[in-house]
């Protein structure tokens, strides 16, 4: 299973074999809205906000701030509750540079990856 990040839309793509799925996020909660999943509304200025269960869509039609409900992403990162090394967050990062590789780096790095599987095979035959 491989994810892509659009950079442009925030719209994270799980790519399982053949089919890639959008996979948006909640407004109120910051939750995972999967295909088929969770409500839209659509403001009268065209703003869509898209929700990922009738819980978060209360909350957000009667104005509660989603920094006070504890249930929420924005109240745990507020709060210090989050995990602080996490490679998700890694993974949400808004990156709006490339990533440049050092090309030496990237072949010394397979090499060794390669020496590793000689050496796990090796292992296997003198079981």
């Amino acid at each position: 299973e491989m994810c892509i990040r659009d950079r442009y839309m925030g719209i994270i793509y799980k790519k399982n074999y053949q089919f890639i799925m959008r996979i948006e996020k909640c407004y109120f909660c910051s939750g995972p809205i999967y295909p088929g999943h969770g409500i839209q509304f659509v403001r009268n200025d065209n703003k869509i906000f898209k929700f990922c269960r009738s819980k978060c869509h209360k909350h957000f039609k009667a104005k509660h701030n989603p920094r006070k409900m504890k249930w929420t992403k924005a109240y745990r990162k507020i709060n210090n509750k989050e995990m602080v090394v996490d490679s998700v967050f890694e993974f949400e990062k808004n990156r709006d540079e490339p990533l440049r590789y050092n090309r030496d780096l990237v072949v010394t790095t397979i090499q060794a990856m390669k020496r590793i599987q000689e050496i796990k095979e090796l292992s296997l035959i003198h079981i």
